[in-house]
């Protein structure tokens, strides 16, 4: 087995209680593997360096590559933690093979396990998101799932045993660690302090019925899918036969075999959801990376060649989206009306505001990670100026926007979805900038045409 190894005190834990075990059962740790994210400077290569020692002191060969993950990020256009994630996992992957282990062990723990049912939940998220963290996943284990971080950080001190912090945990800008230290510990004071054990124990019978709705979608697709080789086919009115529950499953199943690896999200599921109930021959969606169609009696998903335009014939809300927008980078309105454009700036000097109501500058602070959306019912904005918040459809109303065009209106929001700028219209309060902002984000709307 391998460990994965960040020089934390869970997964120091994780190293010590694996060298432990694993002889008790017939199995030796291979070794350790490191991920040098370039993140934090010095204090990253302090990591690198603890956990060289630490794989030393224990005998253990150690595995360690080095990636700039804020420039990857950068020139991929998506966010430090997405593209972290997807960089450790795949280098997790090579070390593994190269120690000739069976398995890769990570250090989550019931807190991880609370903290991302929590934040699924705000999201709205069904039972598969409410599972959570699992114990298992192809070659990567988690066998500290059940065990809280207070229990861990105890059992290391009782050992004098020595691990690094990452002081980038504690800045609350970010949403996750927002949740670690604001809305976990008001549970854990209010409610119980086995909280995040209890949380966990939720994922886990989420979890359990999660498989047990997925076994029934298997069962259900033998007769509903058609084909799933160059294109996902589902019979429409087997589909309309089924529980809305294992309706969405599926339609999510063929939605992300269609996707090009575009990102799927619940809305686009209520689409397909809506447009099987309505669908007549011909009509057409345009989805991430794909088309779907009603064709013969059947609801066809097939990839969108790269390169292919979106616009196209397609019923009323079919381009409603969900799209991460890169800094710097750019977002294309899938109907070809706009494409928004963003960049960085380090101050906010006098020459960044900007010089129409298509141009937008926010505080960096806004977050590490934005998206561009449609709107959707019951959306509201803290209009720049203004005390409160205000409905989206009056800020239409008021700036004389025709009904036709509403759609069409980009939305810059955050992470946690607040809106931050209606893109030709408002900013959000929640955007501006301060004398205490140091770094600004230049947004531009340039319409189809100008």
């Amino acid at each position: 087995m391998l460990a994965a190894l960040s020089g934390g005190p869970d997964s120091v834990a994780l190293v010590w209680l694996l060298r432990e075990a694993l002889p008790e059962v017939g199995a030796e740790l291979a070794g350790v593997a490191h991920l040098n994210h370039r993140l934090r400077g010095l204090e990253s290569s302090a990591d690198e360096a603890f956990c060289r020692t630490l794989a030393g002191q224990l005998g253990l060969a150690c595995e360690v590559e080095r990636c700039d993950v804020a420039d990857l990020a950068a020139s991929r256009g998506g966010s430090v933690e997405a593209v972290a994630h997807d960089v450790r996992y795949a280098f997790l992957e090579r070390a593994r093979v190269r120690l000739g282990a069976t398995s890769t062990a990570t250090g989550h723990t019931a807190n991880d396990q609370a903290e991302t049912l929590l934040w699924h939940l705000a999201r709205g998220a069904g039972v598969r998101g409410l599972a959570g963290i699992r114990y298992r996943r192809g070659r990567v284990i988690r066998p500290l799932l059940d065990l809280s971080r207070t229990d861990i950080e105890a059992w290391l001190g009782e050992r004098g045993l020595a691990f690094r912090l990452d002081a980038s945990n504690r800045d609350t800008r970010f949403t996750r660690n927002r949740i670690r230290h604001v809305v976990l510990p008001a549970l854990v004071s209010a409610v119980s302090p086995r909280a995040p054990e209890a949380l966990a124990r939720a994922a886990r019978l989420a979890a359990d019925e999660d498989e047990f709705v997925e076994a029934a979608v298997t069962e259900a697709a033998g007769s509903i899918v058609l084909s799933c080789g160059d294109a996902w086919r589902l019979d429409i009115q087997r589909l309309r036969a089924l529980p809305l529950a294992l309706r969405r499953r599926l339609a999510w199943r063929a939605l992300e075999g269609a996707a090009n690896g575009r990102l799927v999200g619940a809305n686009h599921v209520e689409l397909v959801l809506g447009f099987v109930d309505r669908a007549r021959a011909g009509a057409r969606l345009s989805l991430p990376g794909q088309y779907v169609t009603a064709e013969a009696g059947a609801l066809v998903f097939r990839p969108r060649p790269v390169g292919a335009p979106h616009a196209g014939p397609a019923p009323a809300g079919a381009h409603r989206f969900r799209w991460r927008l890169p800094v710097p980078g750019t977002v294309d309105d899938p109907a070809g009306r706009w494409t928004l454009h963003a960049t960085a700036g380090a101050t906010p000097g006098p020459g960044a505001w900007p010089p129409s109501s298509d141009a937008a500058v926010l505080d960096a602070r806004v977050g590490p990670e934005l998206f561009v959306r449609t709107r959707r019912a019951g959306d509201r904005v803290a209009p720049l100026g203004l005390d409160g918040h205000k409905k989206l459809q009056d800020v239409f109303v008021d700036r004389k926007v025709p009904r036709s065009e509403r759609d069409a209106v980009p939305l810059v929001v955050d992470r946690d979805d607040r809106i931050l700028w209606v893109a030709g219209h408002v900013l959000s309060r929640a955007a501006r900038v301060t004398p205490g902002t140091t770094s600004v984000l230049l947004l531009e709307l340039r319409r189809s045409g100008g």
